[in-house]
This record gives C-alpha cells, structure tokens and sequence, in this order.
C-alpha cells in the first residue's frame, strides 16, 4: 500500500509505502500519480522520494523484464519523451531505507533483479529517514497526516 503528498507542487513527489509492498508497487505508485499531474507540471518534477521504512512485507514479484519495460514505455509517454535518459537526468531519486534488515534485503535484491533490464540506470541517493531526505531537499519537517493523499487499491497495472 502506499500514500504520497506533493511538495512545493509539483516539484516533489514523496510516496510513503506501507504494510504489505505488492508486486511493482513503486512504479505503479509513479504512474499513477503522474498520469494525475498535467504533461507541464510533469516537467517541473525535480525530485522524487520513495520511503519504504513502514513496509512489513516484500517479495520478487513483478521483477521481470516484460513488466519493466512496460513500465518504461508509460513513463515515456506521460512524459513524451522517447529516451529515458531525458526524464531522468532532471529528477533526483532518493530511497528511505526499510526499518527491518529482511525487507531491506529483499528491496536490495528486488534493486538488482531490476537494474538487469534498465536501458537507462537510475541512480537512487539512499536515506535513513523521510526527515533526513527531506532535509536534504530543504524541507524542514515530514509532512503531517492530512498531507498525505491515500489513491484508490484499485489502480490498473
């Protein structure tokens, strides 16, 4: 499951995940809530945070290449682009590590499964906390319980 927030919109997208991460969750999260955002405020994504430090369960699920690629294609078409390197070389990644060591092994695992079919590496700045991330982004405080926008469980792949 997960929840994200904007800030300084649309500069910064922070997806929090939480409980149970199912299959290719970071990159559905993405495309969902990008496909919400307008092709302008799109170009405007200067930096995205994922935070995995609630998540209680992850697995291999969904590492494959047909997937991965599919993922790419979308993104290349929200974005109408046609090279990857276009829409990355703008956006910083950071990742906030799990809290617990066996879901940080998986996601490291998950990371390397991945990178196999990447035609363009993502290079991801990694955290230990949301704040630190944040703070690192000039944002002095982790948003508060009412920023958070929780999408529908039932997003298409």
């Amino acid at each position: 499951m997960f929840r994200y927030t904007l800030l300084r919109d649309p500069e910064i997208i922070v997806v929090s995940h939480y409980g149970d991460y199912v299959g290719a969750e970071a990159d559905k999260a993405m495309l969902f809530i990008l496909g919400s955002r307008t092709l302008a405020e799109r170009h405007q994504l200067k930096f995205v945070i994922q935070d995995f430090s609630a998540v209680e369960k992850m697995s291999l699920h969904d590492t494959d290449f047909s997937r991965r690629t599919r993922y790419f294609d979308k993104l290349k078409k929200l974005f109408e682009k046609q090279d990857l390197a276009s829409i990355f070389n703008n956006i910083t990644v950071y990742q906030v590590k799990p809290d617990r060591i066996d879901i940080f092994d998986t996601l490291v695992l998950r990371e390397k499964k991945l990178r196999q079919y990447q035609e363009y590496q993502i290079d991801l700045i990694q955290r230990n906390s949301l704040a630190e991330a944040l703070l690192a982004l000039g944002e002095n405080k982790v948003p508060s319980e009412k920023d958070w926008i929780s999408p529908s469980e039932t997003q298409n792949d």
